[in-house]
This record gives C-alpha cells, structure tokens and sequence, in this order.
C-alpha cells in the first residue's frame, strides 16, 4: 500500500478508535504463548478428537495444557502488549467483543478483556465432562495423575440409581475443555448467539489479529462480521506477519508483529 493511502487509512482507523463505540476484534494464533497453535491443532494427533482414545494420545493433550497453565501461572508471566491494549479498549468501552481461539487464558488476568471474551476452542483450566459436559476450574496438573470422573449430573444421576437399587453405569471422564480438531464444539450454540449479536449490531471496526483463519469455523466467523462491518461503511483491519491468505476483503492490511501494532493505537 502507498505511504500516503497508509497515512489516510491509519488516521480513519484512529478516528473510529476515539469516536466508534462498537468494535470486534478475532485474536488468536501468535498474539499468545503458542507461536502458531492453529497449525499445531491441524497437524498433530494430540488435537485431533479421533485420536484422543487411548492413554498415550490422552496423556500428550494433559501434557500439552499443562506445560501453556504453568507457563501462564509463573509468577514473570505478563500478558502481550497486544492484550493489555484490548483490555485498555474494554476498559474504555469501546470494544463490542473479543473472540479467540487461544486456550492459554491470557484474558484472566485482564478482567475488563476477560469480560468481552468468547473462546472458539476453549480453555486450559477448566475440565468438561465427556459424557453430560458438564464443566469445572481445574489445575491441568491434576490429570497428570489420575483418571477423574464427572461431579456434575453424572455424579447425581449414578447416586439416586443407588438409592434406587439400580444397576450402575458409572458416570463420564473429565478431560481437558480444549476443542480438538474435528470433534464437536459444546459451546457452538453460544458462539452463534453472540456473532448473531454483534452482526446486529453493526461494529464500526473489525481487526483480525495474529491468525491466518487456517480453521474453516474461525474464518466463516470473521467472515461474517466482515463482510458486515464493510457492507454498513465499517473498516476492517487484518494484523500478522504472514501475508493475507484466507480470501477476506480488508480496508488494511498490516504485516509485521501484533504488539509493533497495538503500540501505534
């Protein structure tokens, strides 16, 4: 882009930045601790749902969540530049959402960001029931040791069988609440409701940050509020150091680090 269309482009971002109240923002990928999870989830066989059977595959995700909640809990952890600058923007009121597909719960220790935060693919400190979904906080360490059944409506459900006299059927095995790869999404219905709301909404602003949208779900969501924020006059921003590959129209495109970004605003 010419210097002086960049300028232009920069200074009706900015505009929208101090005047716009409703602004999208779809993160993920090298903004995090993960340098490209996206390509992580799509090629290796710890992410992939068909796989997660027996107890090697089973032991590689428990060992992959927790070397991200240990790394995120040390005490010289300290969130992205890129992530204080959106929970500043939170703070401010002036970001409608944050979606990302980052599971190392970052936005945690930023509660104004935390607040606007849908996660695509989950998080690692928490732990769902595979048979009923139920969901709890948990440390990741904790499945490093042993096998742990459902306290939820499996539990309960198994409990009055007993009082009963029936017969047992257990109840379901927590697991990581991490979305793998071609598995079904727990949360999808919530995910829906909330793009569905910020499509009515009309967001003056829509800044793709840090991922390439490999994943067909994360790209028809950005799609989506796209296509939107341009048809009613919106802008829309992509941020990352691979070139735009994923066939989406931008009013900017910017190539280089997330953080070199989010200090210029």
């Amino acid at each position: 882009m010419p210097e002086d269309c960049y300028h232009q482009w920069s200074w009706d971002i900015g505009k929208r930045w101090e005047y716009g109240r409703d602004s999208a923002l779809t993160a993920a990928a090298n903004i995090a601790i993960v340098p490209d999870f996206e390509s992580a989830r799509l090629s290796s066989p710890a992410f992939l749902d068909a796989f997660f059977q027996s107890p090697t595959e089973q032991s590689q995700l428990n060992s992959f969540t927790n070397s991200i909640y240990t790394h995120t809990s040390s005490t010289t952890f300290q969130p992205s530049e890129t992530h204080v600058w959106m929970d500043r923007l939170a703070q401010q009121g002036r970001l409608m959402r944050h979606y990302t597909q980052n599971i190392d719960r970052i936005e945690y220790f930023l509660p104004s960001l935390d607040s606007k935060t849908v996660r695509l693919h989950g998080r690692v400190d928490r732990a769902r029931c595979a048979r009923c979904n139920w969901t709890c906080d948990i440390e990741p360490t904790a499945f490093q040791s042993k096998a742990m059944g459902c306290e939820g409506p499996c539990l309960s459900r198994q409990q009055a069988r007993e009082l009963r006299g029936k017969r047992s059927i257990g109840v379901g095995l927590l697991r990581p609440d991490v979305l793998l790869y071609g598995g079904m999404n727990p949360t999808e219905e919530e995910i829906v409701t909330c793009l569905e709301e910020d499509i009515r909404r009309r967001p003056d602003l829509v800044i793709v940050v840090g991922t390439r949208l490999l994943i067909p779900s994360a790209r028809d969501l950005a799609k989506g509020l796209c296509d939107r924020t341009l048809e009613t006059g919106g802008k829309t921003v992509w941020v990352n150091k691979s070139p735009k590959s994923c066939g989406l129209n931008f009013s900017l495109v910017w190539q280089g680090d997330c953080d070199d970004f989010a200090a210029l605003n």
